[in-house]
């Protein structure tokens, strides 16, 4: 069925036929149980004048029948109250209103023939809208729930985002096209880029590859010379992914440069260069590649404050009991990254001194770092629920939340040490639990530990 007329029909509007005089006098009589004053509306949904016109009483205009005119009356239902709460949100600029007005008029011109990325150029300067803000239109439209009813068709709501994301690459905007093609380099491994990329046609991709390559060689975006180097990567051309990946770190300072400043917070997340080139370094056991490697993770770390380059940079610290090691350890973990969280709580475990009882810090630590040394013992001169254990066990069961299952074993055998036979069981019941949907046990082993354990009770 053709698009270019849903957002009309869904809005209840009636095909014009020229009234005869009763008609247009029978509107001003008294209607019983209606207190409302007559409305009228006209709208033309191909956009010519046939010479037929048509007065439109709501008082007699018919409730949806077909299941197609019911689906339309549920998205412009949906469309309403999710674009009100978008732009509560900040996720789109534009009222509901004008937002249900841009992809009629969209589709409409779309379904003429004109150029899509003409059309998105066109409605931007007439609603003063930057092409971005279109973008992000485009976005919260798929983010519409489709709610799925026996006997209806499905919601149209995918089907425009994609025709508005396509004609907004088309257009020259950055956000889209990285969008679309962030989405089809990771659905081989990443489910929810699959459900994103599997909307696009083949031909449209292949438009928005040409897109992303202007972006990258002509125009420098740092972020599309990163994409289009992963693309190459995957294609084998190593040297030619390297080379982008490098002209792109040196275009980056603390945000990318040239690159859409804040994209919308829906779209893919891209990944930065020094990530990429960071990690390609750290597979070359070259020792200069080696110094190259750390140099990129601080740029990143430092400069861009990227929570996995912290990570990286923390591991090529010697010494994992210093003040830079928890620095850079304790930034990761604070983003969120698991293992991170896993390594600082066992900094803190460690750092306790280990004779029972003792509130002191561990004597290894107080030649190797006054500053650190001096936290500790603070840490340590407060109440004992504030000292490096308990920051410790809070930093295990936060990582234990995320899934991490090493840390769940941990606070198991904590917990058992300290009699909280429950709590242990809790943690252990867990690490027996399955992995998500369509993924590996990363821990076999810990897995089959927690049985044997079960098995054996921690009596």
């Amino acid at each position: 069925m053709a698009l270019r007329p849903i957002i009309y029909r869904s809005c209840n509007f009636l095909i014009k036929t020229k009234p005869c005089l009763f008609c247009q006098t029978r509107q001003f009589l008294h209607q019983r149980r209606d207190i409302r004053p007559p409305q009228s509306s006209t709208f033309n949904l191909d956009g010519k004048n046939n010479g037929k016109e048509l007065q439109r009483r709501e008082y007699s205009a018919p409730g949806p029948k077909t299941p197609q005119a019911k689906r339309n009356a549920i998205d412009t239902q949906n469309r309403a109250k999710f674009f009100d709460l978008a732009k509560t949100e900040g996720l789109i600029v534009m009222s509901p209103k004008l937002a249900d007005e841009i992809i009629a008029d969209f589709l409409s011109e779309y379904g003429d023939g004109k150029g899509s990325g003409k059309t998105v150029l066109e409605l931007a300067e007439k609603h003063r809208l930057k092409v971005t803000n279109i973008t992000e239109l485009a976005l919260a439209t798929s983010r519409i729930p489709t709610k799925g009813m026996p006997g209806l068709p499905q919601s149209h709501h995918q089907d425009i985002s994609r025709m508005l994301l396509v004609a907004c690459s088309k257009a020259k905007e950055p956000v889209a096209t990285l969008h679309i093609l962030t989405a089809v380099f990771r659905a081989p491994f990443d489910e929810a880029a699959r459900n994103i990329a599997n909307i696009f046609k083949p031909s449209e991709i292949q438009e928005c590859r040409k897109e992303l390559e202007e972006l990258a060689y002509k125009e420098g975006y740092a972020e599309a010379m990163t994409l289009q180097g992963q693309f190459l990567e995957k294609e084998g051309k190593k040297k030619d992914a390297m080379k982008l990946y490098e002209e792109a770190m040196g275009m980056a300072d603390i945000k990318l440069k040239n690159a859409p400043k804040e994209g919308p917070r829906i779209a893919m997340p891209l990944t930065p260069p020094w990530n990429i080139l960071g990690n390609l370094l750290l597979a070359n056991k070259d020792p200069t590649a080696q110094v190259r490697a750390k140099e990129v993770f601080k740029k990143g770390a430092l400069e861009g404050d990227d929570p996995l380059a912290y990570y990286h940079l923390a591991s090529f610290e010697e010494d994992k009991q210093s003040c830079n090691w928890l620095q850079y350890m304790s930034k990761a973990a604070a983003s969120g990254h698991i293992d991170a969280m896993y390594q600082v709580a066992h900094f803190y475990l460690k750092s306790q001194a280990e004779e029972q009882g003792q509130k002191n810090v561990n004597p290894d630590l107080l030649e190797k770092d006054n500053t650190l040394t001096e936290a500790l013992n603070w840490l340590n001169s407060r109440d004992r629920s504030m000292g490096p254990i308990a920051l410790a066990i809070e930093w295990f069961e936060v990582a234990a939340r995320g899934g991490h299952k090493p840390s769940m074993m941990t606070l198991v055998e904590y917990f058992r040490k300290s009699g909280k036979i429950e709590e242990a069981l809790k943690h252990l019941n867990n690490v027996l639990k399955p992995p998500p949907k369509g993924q590996k046990e990363e821990w076999p082993d810990l897995v089959r530990e927690a049985q044997i354990m079960l098995r054996h009770g921690l009596e």
